[in-house]
């Protein structure tokens, strides 16, 4: 089966005026998309806002704008994954416990 090519924000464009229009009323949707690349292409193609964390911003085309969120703070939580029969090498442990520091203060 021959590649297609992938559509592009050029080709989509034309569909979001007339999309706008048939909207009429609009609601928010959690969803985490499984590329930032997607959630980054259709933020640049007019169709939505992508939350991201800033190490994804970075490669955010030209065509978007970045507004920082400053209140409320936002935090992520996070967890350290490790082998359940094995002792952490010693650098890993130092590690482990500096994380486990930081997050109770």
């Amino acid at each position: 089966m021959p590649m297609q090519p992938r559509p592009t924000a050029d080709t989509t464009r034309p569909l979001v005026p007339s999309s706008r229009r048939s909207i009429t009323s609009l609601s928010p949707r959690q969803g985490s998309p499984y590329r930032v690349t997607t959630a980054l292409g259709m933020a640049a193609a007019g169709l939505g806002v992508a939350i991201l964390p800033e190490a994804a911003i970075t490669s955010a085309p030209a065509t978007v704008c970045r507004v920082d969120i400053r209140n409320p703070v936002l935090t992520r939580r996070i967890g350290i994954i490790t082998m359940a029969v094995r002792t952490l090498p010693p650098a890993a442990q130092k590690l482990v416990e500096a994380l486990r520091r930081l997050s109770t203060s």
